[in-house]
């Protein structure tokens, strides 16, 4: 089992407006289950019932803006960009610190909830979320 990839970020050629004080780089992964169509692992043939972990690469810690934030299911990461994600629709929700437009993100292998990007803030205060991501901890894999 290798990790799974369309897209994947360097973190040896990442801006320095991202975060220049991160010491030690570290990549994320989808850790979900993942299955062909017929229910069977992709890369197990004879193996008909248990499933590989997905590790679709998804950013890098150098990526991160913020670990202070809070997901549907417990801690999340304020990420400037992430990669390998499909988008839902569009909606509005009310969050704790206020009102925005936001799309799910999933992985594009599994297709497993991995958290949202804010498309609009609806407060002046908060604009500096916009086109920004979070990756909720428990939906990921750290892989170093």
């Amino acid at each position: 089992m290798g990790l799974r990839y369309s897209q994947c970020l360097d973190p040896d050629n990442v801006d320095s407006e991202y975060n220049d004080q991160v010491l030690l780089s570290r990549q994320s992964y989808c850790p979900h289950p993942c299955y062909d169509h017929h229910g069977s692992s992709e890369e197990e043939e004879d193996c008909e019932t248990e499933p590989r972990q997905c590790l679709t690469h998804l950013s890098s810690s150098n990526m991160i803006i913020s670990d202070e934030y809070t997901g549907k299911t417990g801690d999340a990461l304020l990420i400037y960009n992430v990669v390998n994600v499909l988008f839902g629709e569009p909606e509005v929700r009310e969050m704790t610190s206020g009102m925005y437009t936001v799309c799910d993100i999933k992985c594009h292998q599994c297709h497993k909830l991995l958290g949202w990007k804010y498309l609009k803030s609806h407060q002046t205060s908060q604009k500096f979320k916009e086109q920004r991501y979070i990756l909720e901890i428990n939906n990921m894999k750290v892989v170093a």
